[in-house]
Order: structure tokens, then C-alpha cells, then sequence
């Protein structure tokens, strides 16, 4: 049986108050305050230049790097201490923050799976949840097969709020262009290939699902749009 000392007691104590008082706070300002006049006070009281710094970062590293974050998200945005309305209101405030306000977020294809599942702030409200566009860059060979597998398998399952536009950049793919078509570099093109069932699925689901090149002009690659 494990005993608690002394010490983990009082932590204890002083945890379970710091929550009781934050939320009793919380929940007088959520009632007492509009949801216009609540977004002020989160920007003045709660979300920070270095929390949104933090978590930008964070989000960068989930949608780019190897590397997982070290951010520990502050008890204060977590809904233990301000309960879950407040938490995930919180949560937008400081996304609309770090990416912008049209919630605009650029992933590269061998980390979609790290970045859908990505909670830095620890609420009901993963960023993956409120981004209003999604762009998805594709280099050639950059990535695990095993990475991509996933990555193209959690966006095809993804249950998105709503449609969403997603963007497919290709690099370094795309060879020369003939009218909409492009012509695609035949020995990288298998690997573009388990890309057609999420194409497929996001459709299915009113995503607008469009293709770039990297030079930013519109491609259609035939046998990814191809029924």
C-alpha cells in the first residue's frame, strides 16, 4: 500500500484548493460575462506572449520534427483548474493567437498523425479541432514509409468539426505542366499513391481537396483525382 508523507499530503491539500478557488472563479466569470467581453479577458488576464510562444512551438515541433515538444502546458489553462468550458474557450483564444486568426496551419506529410493528435494545452480542444485550413507539404523521400502510413490513415479517419479546405503541396514531384495536368517524376509516384484513399475519404466528407505544386500554381494529378 502506498502511504503519502507529509509533505505529498499538503501538496495535495494545497493542489485540491488552488482548483477549488480557480473554478469557483471561473465559474462566477463564465456566468457574469458574454462570451465577446470573455475573449478580452483572456487576452488580458490568461494568454500570454510566452504561452503563446510555447505553444506555437510546440505545434511546430508536432508538425515537423522528430523531436517531441518538452511544453508542459500552466495548471491555470488546464480544465482541472478552470473547468472545461473555460479551458477550451482559453484554448482558442490562444490558438487564434499563435497561428493567426484564420487558424491557418502548414504540417508536413510524415507528421499529420503527430499533429491531429496534439494537445498542448490539455483540453477538449486539440488545435486540430479549431483550424479553419489545413496545408500539407510532400517532399519526396523525406519521410518513414511507416510515418506516412499513419499520417495519410489518422486524416482519412479524422472526424473534422467541419469541412475543411486541405491543401496538397508537392515538392519536387511535379515535373511540367500540361493544361491542369501535371506531369508526375513516374519514380516517386508510388509514393504518392496512398495518398488517393484520403483524397477519396475527405471528399467523401465536402473537404475541398486541392493540389499544388511547390512554385504555388494549381495541379491535378490524374490518378489521384481521377474517380
Amino acid at each position: 500500500m502506498h502511504l503519502l508523507t507529509g509533505s505529498s499530503v499538503e501538496e495535495d491539500a494545497y493542489t485540491k484548493y488552488a482548483q477549488s478557488i480557480s473554478k469557483n472563479f471561473t465559474s462566477a466569470f463564465l456566468h457574469a460575462l458574454p462570451r465577446e467581453l470573455r475573449d478580452h479577458v483572456y487576452t488580458y488576464l490568461w494568454d500570454d506572449e510566452d504561452i503563446v510562444r510555447q505553444t506555437k512551438r510546440s505545434i511546430r515541433e508536432y508538425a515537423w520534427s522528430y523531436r517531441m515538444p518538452e511544453f508542459c502546458a500552466p495548471p491555470y489553462v488546464q480544465p482541472d483548474h478552470v473547468g472545461q468550458i473555460v479551458a477550451e474557450e482559453l484554448a482558442l483564444s490562444i490558438y487564434k493567437k499563435a497561428f493567426g486568426t484564420k487558424l491557418h496551419v502548414t504540417v508536413s506529410a510524415g507528421h499529420i498523425h503527430k499533429f491531429l493528435a496534439a494537445n498542448p494545452l490539455r483540453s477538449n480542444l486539440k488545435p486540430a479541432d479549431c483550424i479553419k485550413s489545413l496545408d500539407v507539404e510532400w517532399y519526396p523521400n523525406e519521410y518513414s514509409e511507416k510515418d506516412v502510413m499513419r499520417s495519410c490513415h489518422d486524416l482519412a479517419e479524422y472526424q473534422f468539426p467541419g469541412p475543411l479546405p486541405i491543401k496538397l503541396i508537392l515538392g519536387k514531384f511535379l515535373t511540367s505542366p500540361h493544361g491542369p495536368h501535371w506531369d508526375v517524376n513516374m519514380e516517386l509516384a508510388e509514393q504518392l499513391k496512398v495518398f488517393k484513399p484520403v483524397y477519396d475519404a475527405l471528399r467523401r466528407k465536402n473537404c475541398a481537396v486541392t493540389v499544388e505544386s511547390l512554385s504555388g500554381s494549381s495541379a491535378e494529378v490524374e490518378f489521384l483525382t481521377r474517380p
